[in-house]
């Protein structure tokens, strides 16, 4: 049974087996170990898909995401406006300490999926109006962050949870009631610096935060060795040759596409995005006859958008949304 295994499984057994094999060809072989991390977390995903799930288990797996996503939210709102921000950068986070600070970027697209799961539930009366509160609150928490990938990504997904569940005019009135607050809020509140940050002059003053930069250097690499990359974990290693990133030693591409093609090539790009559209049309499909698929197809959209501004593979809340796009549940 363990070893019966569905298309979405198949589809990251064949991304890591490549980026594995890459060690043959890499020219830096040692740098697969780094592949480590996304190996464990693949263990685990693989564990946890073979667990008992029941609607229960999935009313219980929603309510927990929600309830940790607003209570983050809510903490690193209240922590913002009493000075504490990430870096003195002027966005919000998690600061647990003084070296203790949860990156903006990253802390802004985990609470996309709360945030989805918040506004995929058709409730009535009360219970509606506190989930528009708690979903303000989410919200409010991403755009504070400073994120410009992770908001992106959360107006996109929204978008493709009112979309799936057909435009009404109370559904319409409730999703823009909920924007329309934050904005307000955001305009009154939020520091001029911080708004700079969304701004077209403040995207390119920043070259995208120095992302644009590396990204030019990561599509240089691929170039030249277009259909099977540099290896898996290579890219800002020392390495010997003609190693194109040179100046961006140390450095990671900050989008795992790009990632993909100059470590990888165009085979390891290919794979890695079967990967992800095979979870989004599992989660797509049963999302027809269910409101939890609905708001994890929604969440799919959102990582595989934010996905092509950060360095998203190993972190736990991009296993969770594949997780839930894969899981074989009677939600459905």
């Amino acid at each position: 049974m363990f070893l019966r295994l569905s298309a979405c499984e198949i589809s990251w057994v064949f991304f890591l087996v490549f980026a594995l094999s890459s060690a043959l060809w890499s020219v830096y072989p040692s740098a697969v170990a780094t592949l480590t991390s996304t190996l464990l977390l693949f263990f685990m995903y693989l564990v946890i898909l073979r667990l008992p799930w029941d609607r229960k288990t999935v009313a219980k797996i929603s309510r927990g995401i929600v309830f940790g996503g607003v209570v983050a939210s809510a903490i690193s709102i209240v922590m913002y406006f009493q000075g504490y921000s990430y870096l003195s950068s002027h966005r919000s986070t998690l600061v647990l300490g003084e070296n203790r600070r949860a990156d903006p970027n990253h802390f802004a697209a985990s609470l996309v999926l709360p945030l989805v799961f918040l506004l995929g539930k058709q409730d009535g009366g009360l219970r509606r109006i506190v989930r528009a509160i708690f979903a303000a609150i989410v919200a409010l928490a991403i755009v504070l962050s400073g994120s410009r990938g992770a908001v992106l990504a959360s107006i996109l997904a929204v978008a493709h949870l009112v979309l799936s569940k057909g435009l009404s005019s109370k559904r319409s009135i409730y999703v823009a009631g909920i924007l329309i607050l934050t904005l307000i809020v955001v305009t009154i509140a939020v520091p001029s610096e911080l708004k700079d940050r969304f701004s077209v002059q403040g995207v390119l003053n920043s070259g995208g935060s120095g992302r644009l930069g590396l990204w030019r250097v990561a599509f240089a690499a691929f170039l030249e060795r277009p259909l099977i990359g540099w290896g898996f974990g290579s890219f800002g290693r020392p390495a010997p040759g003609m190693v194109p990133w040179a100046g961006v030693l140390g450095t990671v591409p900050h989008s795992i596409y790009l990632q993909s093609l100059s470590e990888l090539g165009i085979v390891g790009l290919l794979l890695l995005g079967s990967v992800l559209a095979t979870h989004y049309a599992r989660a797509r499909k049963l999302g027809r006859n269910s409101e939890f698929y609905q708001a994890v197809a929604a969440a799919m959209v959102a990582l595989i958008v934010v996905s092509a501004t950060l360095g998203t593979l190993n972190y736990k809340y991009f296993w969770l949304i594949q997780m839930l796009a894969a899981a074989r549940t009677q939600a459905q």
